[in-house]
């Protein structure tokens, strides 16, 4: 039997364990249902950013890293094939706008041009004397001819009736008046075709050979004027003034429309290209004044304005690009040099 002392005892141990019993489940439910979501916070609770002005902005954007760019580059090459006779300037040369750079053998173009010209000028010579008809001494030779086969028929007929007389006597045979038959009937063919030239000669070409003649004369004036441009392409020029930024090939070399010849690039004013982050796009506009720091003249700033603002954001580095014109008279920036932009708000 216990006493009443060891029952208490008894009964404490009991109500610990009851209760440990009751925590372990309590717990294993809270696992099971799995943690709350947490409440998305009320538009009345989330904070609004203030407006940051353009200077403020600005400041905070500080020094951005770029890059310098030729204001234009294009890769020369001659429109025509051909025998590269000469090349006028090397590597780093100053070159005006429309000024020779290179030419072409052009010998096979020159004689394509003169044959040209020379079907041109026999064309336009027959329609001439289309317009103009026949010549006098064309006329009176046809008048002639007319004359000649009429005689000639005239005495064939009366030929013929002499001999027909004579068959119907007796007098002549049957084989002279086949002959007398045969000859009136080929000088009657020759007077009609006499008759027929004089004509034609008379009336001249009609209205639609003259016209023929034209539309071959259209076709070849348009032939002279490929040839006249295929001679020109024969001499290569600097489409804008520029600096030569690649001499790619040498006098002699056999060139294709596809050969690169010279690399041209325009470095005034020269362009500086930056990457933004997106965050700062609403103070950026054009004409915003800029100033440029270049690595290889760390003690001279350069100024520049922004000129264009690309309208679409980088997805992948959240940047929008920007362009800024530099003024480079001597020619001493130059593509490709790193630079740094700090961008000036107004006044």
């Amino acid at each position: 039997m216990l006493n009443s002392k060891d029952r208490s005892f008894c009964f404490l141990l009991f109500s610990i364990f009851v209760l440990i019993l009751m925590l372990g489940i309590c717990r294993s439910a809270n696992a099971e249902s799995g943690p709350k979501a947490e409440s998305a916070p009320s538009l009345a609770s989330a904070s609004i950013a203030e407006p940051v002005s353009e200077k403020e902005g600005l400041a905070k954007l500080g020094e951005i890293t770029g890059e310098l760019a030729a204001n234009r580059r294009v890769a020369l090459s001659f429109k025509v094939s051909g025998k590269l006779k000469e090349m006028s300037f090397n590597l780093g040369d100053r070159v005006e706008a429309d000024v020779p750079v290179a030419y072409l053998d052009s010998r096979d173009y020159e004689v394509s041009l003169k044959q040209a010209q020379a079907g041109l000028d026999v064309i336009k010579a027959k329609l001439k004397q289309q317009e103009n008809g026949a010549r006098p001494q064309e006329k009176k030779q046809a008048n002639e001819l007319v004359k000649q086969n009429k005689a000639a028929d005239e005495n064939a007929q009366a030929e013929l009736k002499r001999i027909q007389t004579l068959f119907s006597v007796g007098g002549a045979s049957k084989q002279a008046l086949d002959a007398a038959i045969a000859k009136a009937e080929i000088t009657a063919t020759q007077y009609r075709s006499a008759l027929e030239s004089k004509e034609l000669v008379f009336a001249g070409p009609r209205e639609e050979d003259r016209e023929a003649t034209r539309a071959q004369i259209r076709q070849q004036e348009g032939v002279v004027e490929n040839c006249k441009l295929q001679l020109e392409y024969t001499t290569l020029r600097a489409p804008f003034s520029a600096l030569v930024a690649q001499r790619n090939i040498d006098e002699g070399a056999y060139l294709t429309n596809t050969t690169t010849v010279y690399t041209l690039v325009e470095n005034d004013p020269i362009i500086a290209g930056i990457d933004v982050p997106d965050t700062f796009i609403s103070h950026f506009k054009k004409g915003l004044q800029t100033e440029i720091k270049v690595f290889a003249f760390p003690k001279e700033p350069f100024k520049g304005q922004v000129i264009r603002i690309s309208p679409v954001v980088d997805q992948k580095t959240r940047s929008f690009r920007v362009e800024i014109s530099i003024r480079n008279p001597d020619f001493r920036l130059q593509p490709g040099m790193f630079v740094t932009a700090r961008f000036l708000p107004e006044n």
